[in-house]
This record gives structure tokens, sequence and C-alpha cells, in this order.
């Protein structure tokens, strides 16, 4: 098998000389045996109908997808649950699925096949925070690269990261209580997350939920937020 050097992600330049940011697409697999065959043999596949026309409206915008990564549930990975290896698209097409010799299956049903030439593991492995994903999803590289774990996949701005980030230090932290952001104020008193503006409380959520789960508590606050 042919080894790449290092490769760069980020933006690129379309046709027209602008530059476009990157997309990744986080895939699932069904077994171990998958994940290790797909690592050794350099691809990845996943049903056409899954990108086209629910995601992109034609075969040709598949070529947008620059990278793939592979999401490993904790139902097959254990304590190796995460994203830890992505790697560069080198070639995108449509196959039927009895094509994939890798893999075989005898179907007629079309598959995206993208060509891995190497795949590579994260210096930083994004970890599993309550959600996992299935059976894919597409981000731009620039939110793929700045996310820490699993729900933060799903945030697309900075200030959505920070906040889920200071409310989390709150669970582990014994001495961070209190802080700000945005205009509002935030307090953990005797357990409880308390969210107030200009003195008054517009919030009380246990600090159980965002111990426990994470981003519900997160999507609970920015909620409150908003209806203000």
């Amino acid at each position: 098998m042919k080894v790449l050097t290092l490769f760069k992600f980020g933006t690129k330049k379309s046709k027209q000389g602008k530059e476009k940011e990157s997309l990744v697409l986080i895939g699932t697999v069904k077994s171990q045996k998958q994940f290790e065959t797909c690592i050794s043999e350099g691809f990845y596949h996943v049903p056409y109908h899954y990108l086209v026309p629910e995601i992109f409206s034609s075969k040709k915008q598949l070529e947008q997808i620059d990278f793939v990564s592979i999401y490993q549930s904790a139902s097959l990975f254990k304590e190796n649950v995460g994203v830890r290896y992505y790697g560069e698209v080198r070639g995108v097409s449509v196959v039927k699925r009895s094509e994939i010799k890798e893999i075989p299956k005898e179907s007629n049903s079309l598959y995206v096949l993208f060509k891995i030439p190497q795949w590579k593991i994260l210096d930083e492995p994004k970890s599993f925070s309550e959600l996992g994903i299935y059976p894919f999803k597409i981000v731009e590289f620039k939110n793929f690269k700045a996310a820490c774990d699993t729900a933060e996949l799903f945030m697309e701005s900075s200030e959505d990261r920070e906040l889920y980030r200071m409310l989390a230090r709150m669970t582990k932290d014994v001495n961070f209580k209190r802080f700000q952001f945005s205009g509002f104020d935030f307090e953990d008193y005797n357990d409880n997350l308390v969210v107030s503006k200009d003195g008054e409380c517009y919030l009380q959520l246990p600090m159980e939920v965002i111990r426990e789960m994470p981003y519900s508590g997160f999507e609970t606050v920015k909620n409150a937020m908003n209806d203000i």
C-alpha cells in the first residue's frame, strides 16, 4: 500500500479561486472486522441514498467531502469509544455494493466508496460525551478540529463550545463556582446551577443534569438564554 506524506487540513481553493471550508464525513462501522478492513485496505463506504439527495443534490457534490473520520461506538469498542481515526479522501466513486470485494456482500444497492490511502490517528482523540454518531455526520473541518468530544461535534460556534466547557468545568473544579458569559451570571448554589441577568433569575437546574448529561444541560441553558 502506498503511504502518503503528511497532509494539512483546512481550506482549499475552488475553481473560481475562492477558498471553501473542507468537509469531514464522520462515519460508523457495523463491526470491528469492518473497521479493521477499512483501515488496512484504505477505504470507507456508505449507502448512496444516505448522501444523495438527502445531503447533497448531486453525485458531483460528493467531491466536497475532503476527509473521512470514523466514530467508534461504545457497543463495539468499549473503552476506545470516540473518534480517533481520520484520513484524506483521494478518490470518490459510486459503485454497486457487490463490487466492494474487501467486505463481500451480494447486493446491487449503490454505495459511495471513498479511497483513503492513509489513515491517521488524532493527536487528541475526541472522547465520547452523551452524543454518539449514527449513521454518520458531516461537519466543517474547523468545527471538527475544534471539538474535544463527540458532543462538541454538534456545535457550530466557538461561543457554544466555550459555554459548554465552562459548564463542564463547574462539575469538575470545586473552586470554580461562578462565571459570567454573554451578559449572564452563572453560579453553582448548593449544587444547583442558577442562571441570572441583572439580578433576575431565569433558570435553576440541578448540577447533576450537567454532570450526567452535559449536552442536554447545555441545550437547556442555551434555550433559556435565547428565550430572554
